[in-house]
């Protein structure tokens, strides 16, 4: 119920936006525009053990630890920057990730088992661009929020640990506007934390181990806008 009461209220915005950018400003130009974005991401995900060492189930003598790696990402998707003034603007966009999650390693003692949580996720994320400088070259800060949607997920992986449907995650990161005559190139890094538990209970040897499970994620995207914007 949450997550759907949030894709509602982004969607609002991002329509209040859309049709206020399409305005037509004192030169008669648009006031927003669009553009592309390209990028990589190194994920991990945030373990919350159970108390798996006691209890009912107890994994004492079959499992010594379970430790997260980090996976990599590549992510693509369509942005729409929509300018206030000099110093204010947000850049809606909806993004595509390939491999996104992160691993697990579970250490029997003689042997481990490398769970790879990794999936295709659609996300749109609502940031607000703060930029530093008024000067050609713009350095800027950003911070907002992402809806993610988890795609499809690797078929071996997902009979022993199917990962939640959706995530929010918060964002804050800095960048630096590069224009030119033709487009503006924007290279941002970037770290996003999950705030929802993706893990879902399947009572079993994998996910009664754990409690809880949150995405983070360190970015480097590039994007790709007019020189105007």
């Amino acid at each position: 119920m949450i997550q759907k009461a949030s894709i509602c209220v982004l969607f609002l915005i991002l329509n209040l936006i859309t049709y206020n950018s399409f305005g037509q400003g004192k030169k008669g130009h648009r006031k927003g525009n669009f553009g592309l974005q390209f990028g990589a991401s190194l994920n991990k995900m945030r373990i919350g053990y159970s108390n798996w060492q006691q209890g009912g189930v107890n994994y004492f003598d079959s499992l010594k630890s379970i430790k997260s790696q980090n996976s990599v990402s590549v992510d693509m998707g369509f942005c729409y920057t929509a300018k206030f003034n000099e110093f204010i603007s947000v850049r809606p966009n909806i993004m595509m990730s390939f491999g996104e999650g992160g691993n697990l390693v579970y250490d029997k003692g003689q042997s481990s088992e490398t769970l790879k949580l990794q999936s295709t996720t659609f996300g749109i994320s609502l940031p607000l661009i703060v930029n530093l400088s008024t000067m050609t070259i713009k350095p800027y800060v950003c911070t907002g929020v992402t809806l993610l949607y988890r795609y499809s997920q690797l078929q071996d992986v997902e009979s022993k640990y199917k990962l939640k449907d959706f995530d929010e995650l918060g964002q804050i990161g800095f960048g630096i506007k590069l224009p030119n005559k033709h487009v503006a190139i924007s290279p941002e890094i970037s770290y996003n934390n999950g705030f929802v538990n993706v893990a879902n209970k399947m009572s079993n040897f994998y996910t009664s181990t754990i409690d809880k499970l949150n995405r983070q994620k360190f970015s480097f995207t590039v994007f790709f806008t007019n020189p105007g914007y």
